[in-house]
Protein backbone atom coordinates (compact mmCIF):
# COMPACT_ATOMS: atom_id res chain seq x y z
CA UNK A 1 0.00 0.00 0.00
CA UNK A 2 2.96 2.48 1.19
CA UNK A 3 4.07 1.94 -2.64
CA UNK A 4 0.85 2.20 -4.14
CA UNK A 5 0.40 5.24 -2.46
CA UNK A 6 3.46 7.22 -3.54
CA UNK A 7 2.99 6.13 -7.09
CA UNK A 8 -0.89 8.25 -6.73
CA UNK A 9 1.10 10.81 -5.00
CA UNK A 10 3.30 11.18 -8.22
CA UNK A 11 0.90 11.48 -10.43
CA UNK A 12 -1.50 13.58 -8.99
CA UNK A 13 2.12 15.96 -8.25
CA UNK A 14 3.04 15.79 -12.00
CA UNK A 15 -0.62 16.75 -13.11
CA UNK A 16 -0.99 19.93 -11.08
CA UNK A 17 2.56 21.12 -11.95
CA UNK A 18 1.00 20.71 -15.80
CA UNK A 19 -2.21 22.62 -14.55
CA UNK A 20 -0.73 25.24 -12.30
CA UNK A 21 1.24 28.41 -13.62
CA UNK A 22 4.72 28.52 -13.45
CA UNK A 23 4.56 31.33 -10.86
CA UNK A 24 2.77 28.64 -8.79
CA UNK A 25 4.81 25.91 -8.98
CA UNK A 26 6.95 27.09 -5.76
CA UNK A 27 3.51 27.39 -4.19
CA UNK A 28 3.12 23.02 -4.49
CA UNK A 29 6.74 22.90 -3.48
CA UNK A 30 6.30 24.38 -0.31
CA UNK A 31 2.93 22.68 0.29
CA UNK A 32 5.20 19.26 -0.39
CA UNK A 33 7.94 20.71 1.93
CA UNK A 34 5.58 21.35 4.96
CA UNK A 35 3.63 18.20 4.58
CA UNK A 36 7.21 15.84 4.59
CA UNK A 37 8.36 17.94 7.66
CA UNK A 38 4.73 17.15 9.67
CA UNK A 39 5.56 13.61 8.81
CA UNK A 40 8.47 13.44 10.02
CA UNK A 41 7.95 14.85 12.94
CA UNK A 42 4.74 12.74 13.47
CA UNK A 43 7.09 9.38 12.60
CA UNK A 44 9.79 10.93 15.15
CA UNK A 45 7.04 11.32 18.02
CA UNK A 46 5.76 7.89 17.21
CA UNK A 47 9.29 6.19 17.92
CA UNK A 48 9.30 8.48 20.99
CA UNK A 49 6.42 7.46 22.21
CA UNK A 50 7.12 3.71 21.52
CA UNK A 51 10.59 3.47 23.09
CA UNK A 52 9.23 5.46 26.30
CA UNK A 53 6.60 3.06 26.46
CA UNK A 54 9.06 0.05 25.64
CA UNK A 55 11.19 1.03 28.31
CA UNK A 56 7.98 0.99 31.03
CA UNK A 57 7.08 -2.10 30.33
CA UNK A 58 10.56 -3.19 30.63
CA UNK A 59 10.88 -1.44 34.66
CA UNK A 60 7.81 -3.06 34.91
CA UNK A 61 8.70 -6.67 33.85
CA UNK A 62 12.26 -6.39 35.66
CA UNK A 63 11.10 -4.66 38.84
CA UNK A 64 14.02 -3.54 41.29
CA UNK A 65 15.17 -6.48 43.46
CA UNK A 66 16.37 -4.70 46.63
Amino acid sequence: KYHELGEELDQETAALQRLLPAEELGRLDTLESLYLQRGTIYASQCYAHGFRLGALLTAEVFPDKE
